[in-house]
């Protein structure tokens, strides 16, 4: 009865609660720079695990530590969401900002972890590949796995 009744306080937790688990100081790094900007509020965050969200954690970057992403609005001059990701160094994240050419905002907007040994199929280059470290997808319209290799991200178009 314990059991189900946790699982029934983790199932009525608000959205914001549940995106809260971002650390504070990174939420601080985006409004320092982007003083007008919100996480999105995905219509896909939901408290299970392995759904599409709008914030994921993963180890992009293969140190073994955690590195984040979220889709991020900001309201000036005009709105607009971007990906906002931070990858772990020795003491700190780098903050870097994705852009797509689907980046408009919308509630269906969703991120997606991929695991490290997963294969991803690139529509773009018509092959398949295995991924070495954590990536993740943007849903919309169209898929994009961001893969991160030397310093930088790496697009894979990996659905129609």
């Amino acid at each position: 009865m314990a059991i189900l009744i946790i699982f029934l306080i983790y199932l009525l937790q608000s959205q914001s609660d549940r995106l809260s688990q971002m650390p504070d100081h990174l939420l601080q790094m985006i409004i320092k720079e982007y003083p007008k900007s919100e996480l999105v509020q995905c219509s896909y965050d939901k408290p299970r695990q392995n759904l599409p969200s709008s914030f994921i954690q993963g180890d992009f970057n293969g140190d073994s530590k955690t590195d984040f992403a979220a889709i991020v609005k900001i309201n000036a001059p005009a709105p607009n969401c971007y990906c906002f990701v931070f990858i772990s160094t020795d003491s700190q994240y780098v903050m870097k900002v994705l852009t797509e050419p689907y980046m408009y905002c919308s509630p269906n907007k969703r991120l997606s972890l991929d695991k490290k040994g997963s294969k991803k199929y690139d529509y773009g280059t018509d092959s398949e590949t295995t991924l070495i470290n954590d990536a993740f997808t943007i849903y919309l319209e169209v898929c994009n796995t961001y893969i991160y290799e030397n310093a930088d991200f790496r697009i894979l178009h990996s659905c129609d």
